[in-house]
């Protein structure tokens, strides 16, 4: 539905709206327009069919809209963005019973279930269900308990660290639970220790380097706690198989390790929309499994769980530069600007983690929308004009226009 709209509206509001985009905002969106010609490029190089060309441009071509249509709906308020993500939220559990997405059944099939196969509802529910629950009671009980100062901030952080560990036990799901138990992390340093997290997001690469330090101690401490079946019957399975050698290294996250060798050979052009591997680069990779239950698996197109590996891979350089260019400005802006936020803060930090994680390792899909709007929103926030006027609203508490 967003979609629809977007591709109504977004034309409208380009024509209308355009003398006044920011400078960083007009990169963005020529960025975006480059990532749609270097993919249409890369589909007429490859021979893309045409009907799954059609469809891949268009899904850009919706992006760009959502991107004009985000800009125009952050001037409105300075509550558009936790009012956004708090609609997303919701609209996620709502799609589960309405305007079902069959990318969810479509994950399943990946995983080896059939339709109507014995673990399919349980594999959709660990996986999928109950992570869009968990967002929408977090986006909206939590965020708007703490915004109104009905619960104080240490209920929050304890109720955030509980999602995360619940997620953990109930569904194995290990970077849902890092992502809350971050985000009650930062929570903590965010009430109790203001000047810690501004160093923290002001010294971008120290935090990234102390970040992966603690990610590798925690999956040795998450490997010795599922072991010993302290995390239920999921995370106990998910260990064994890797013990056996049922899932690769990097479990389906190492795309960049995997298609890697398509890459650095043709860097700039791509594979096309179609994702076909014509030349055998993932069948002689040694991170991908090749035989499960003794049946050889023959991989005929890439790995493409990553977005950002996806885009580079299926339409070309521009796509890698188009997403890494969103992850500088989200890095930027929770360097600077987070903190405008006041009550809202964490929320806006736990958004925008999530949001790079899925562009780091999620495919793009679901969650363009969202990616789109905080895209628009970060390359506005760079807008020193934009940025006082949002901070003086949210402070002054005024409804006021830029």
């Amino acid at each position: 539905m967003l979609d629809l709209l977007s591709c109504i509206v977004g034309p409208i509001l380009f024509l209308t709206n355009f003398g006044r985009y920011t400078k960083h905002f007009r990169t963005l969106l020529l960025l975006m327009v480059l990532w749609a010609l270097n993919a249409i490029i890369s589909d007429a190089w490859r021979g893309t069919p045409l009907s799954v060309a059609f469809k891949a441009e268009m899904i850009l071509v919706s992006s760009l809209t959502l991107l004009v249509m985000g800009e125009w709906l952050c001037r409105k308020t300075p509550y558009a963005l936790p009012l956004f993500l708090s609609g997303v939220a919701i609209s996620s559990v709502i799609s589960l019973y309405y305007f079902q997405n069959g990318a969810l059944l479509a994950q399943a099939v990946m995983r080896g279930f059939s339709a109507g196969s014995a673990g399919m509802t349980e594999f959709l529910t660990e996986k999928q269900v109950k992570p869009l629950y968990a967002s929408c009671i977090f986006m909206t009980i939590i965020m708007g308990a703490r915004y109104f100062k009905l619960i104080p901030w240490f209920l929050c952080i304890i109720l955030t660290f509980f999602i995360g560990v619940y997620m953990l036990i109930a569904g194995g799901a290990r970077s849902v639970f890092l992502i809350y138990a971050g985000t009650a992390f930062i929570m903590f340093l965010y009430v109790y220790s203001h000047k810690t997290l501004r160093w923290m997001f002001e010294h971008k690469l120290r935090t990234i380097f102390l970040v992966c330090v603690a990610a590798v101690l925690i999956n040795g401490l998450y490997t010795i706690v599922a072991r010993n079946g302290l995390l239920g019957e999921e995370g106990y399975r998910h260990y064994e198989d890797k013990v056996a050698g049922e899932i690769s290294f990097l479990d389906d996250r190492a795309d960049i390790l995997i298609n890697w060798p398509f890459l650095w050979r043709s860097p700039i052009i791509g594979a096309g929309s179609e994702f076909r591997d014509q030349w055998g680069y993932v069948n002689q990779s040694k991170y991908v499994v090749h035989e499960i239950a003794g049946q050889y698996i023959d991989h005929q197109t890439f790995f493409g769980h990553s977005c950002i590996v996806g885009a580079w891979t299926s339409n070309g350089l521009f796509g890698l530069i188009f997403w890494l260019y969103v992850l500088y400005l989200i890095f930027d802006f929770l360097g600077k600007r987070v903190f405008v936020f006041g009550d809202l803060g964490p929320f806006v930090v736990f958004s925008m983690v999530s949001l790079c994680w899925a562009i780091l390792f999620s495919p793009y899909g679901g969650f363009r929308g969202k990616a789109m709007f905080c895209a628009a929103f970060v390359a506005l926030s760079m807008d020193t004009g934009f940025a006082s006027w949002m901070e003086y609203a949210l402070h002054a508490n005024r409804r006021i226009r830029l």
